[in-house]
């Protein structure tokens, strides 16, 4: 099953991620144009909430932070940032490392909570 988006809402802020049961690296790297379709279909700035369906871990992750954080996504101008939801304990450190390193990353327990978020962080970057 591949990383699938949709809409959040009608203003067209935020995209919903799923992300699969089992997930890799290659799928990641492989849906950045998708993501860029979204982004350019707005002239403004757009919130990122990604689903977890699974405490899955897929090899190599770690090693592949830096080709993450060069995904052509977090360049675009209308990138405004990305809440994970359901994150399991051990992608969350790797998360948590990805955000000090690279870029910030919020994290949310349920899917009310990233909303609430990256609304907030949407206000803040108007």
């Amino acid at each position: 099953m591949p990383i699938e988006y949709e809409w959040y809402d009608d203003q067209r802020t935020i995209v919903l991620t799923y992300w699969p049961e089992r997930w890799t690296v290659e799928d990641v790297l492989d849906t950045d144009p998708l993501m860029i379709s979204y982004l350019d279909l707005v002239d403004h700035p757009v919130y990122q909430i990604i689903i977890f369906s699974s405490g899955f871990i897929p090899s190599k992750v770690l090693t592949s932070l830096p080709q993450m954080a060069n995904l052509e996504q977090f360049q675009h101008p209308n990138h405004a940032g990305n809440v994970l939801v359901g994150t399991p304990r051990v992608l969350a450190t790797i998360a948590d490392i990805f955000s000090k390193v690279y870029r910030r990353i919020d994290f949310a327990d349920d899917l009310a909570q990233a909303v609430d978020i990256a609304y907030q962080r949407l206000g803040e970057s108007k």
